[in-house]
């Protein structure tokens, strides 16, 4: 009995390194009640945790955008040159929520596999779905060029021309160069869209001889 219940209690360590799945858990756990000569079989290779393979890496919990605790998967050393399937499911997840939550505190382990596991479109379309802005600058310098064309309709003709077509064309210029990011965030799109609507209005106001 004893050595049954030793056989458990290491059935259960290697489920939360992550060495063994739930299914392969409570197969190996009918095999050791039922059989009272049962040695504990579980194949190594699976995973990396145990076997040392690769090297040992540091992955680092982190909070969402919502606050929540985000923990590492299970794994403690990855090999990123001989990836399996499983560990591919249990760390793609984790690097991809981080990669659009924390990219400041990812570490150097993290990035390498991010890297690695990840296309440069994938990874640009995780920052795209973080909450913020991407160009932040770009995008203020964006609608203070907007507001600029609106400002110059109205000082003189010399203005018009020369200010508000400078500006006009910075604001086109900044708004293309944003929108055409694959990594731009929804705020940078709304900051092109406020800008490009300035300029629209001026336009129009222009047209119709309007003045402040």
């Amino acid at each position: 009995m004893n050595n049954k219940i030793e056989k458990l209690a290491e059935l259960n360590n290697l489920y939360k390194s992550g060495a063994i799945t739930i299914e392969e858990l409570e197969n190996l756990k009918k095999e050791i009640l039922s059989d009272n000569n049962t040695s504990l079989n579980v194949n190594q290779n699976t995973s990396n945790n145990k076997t040392g393979e690769g090297h040992r890496i540091f992955l680092k919990s982190f909070n969402d955008a919502n606050g929540k605790l985000i923990n590492p998967p299970p794994i403690e050393y990855f090999d990123l040159n001989n990836i399996s399937n499983k560990e591919l499911d249990l760390i793609k997840p984790f690097i991809q929520m981080k990669q659009t939550h924390a990219p400041a505190e990812m570490t150097k382990d993290e990035i390498d596999i991010c890297n690695k596991v990840f296309s440069t479109q994938e990874i640009a379309k995780m920052n795209s779905d973080r909450q913020g802005f991407n160009y932040a600058a770009a995008g203020i310098i964006n609608v203070l060029c907007g507001g600029a064309v609106l400002y110059f309709i109205n000082v003189s003709p010399c203005m018009i021309y020369l200010g508000a077509g400078s500006a006009g064309f910075a604001s086109v210029f900044i708004s293309f160069f944003i929108l055409s990011r694959m990594d731009a965030t929804v705020g940078d799109k709304i900051l092109c869209a406020i800008s490009l609507i300035e300029i629209f209005i001026a336009i129009v106001l222009f047209n119709a001889g309007w003045k402040f």
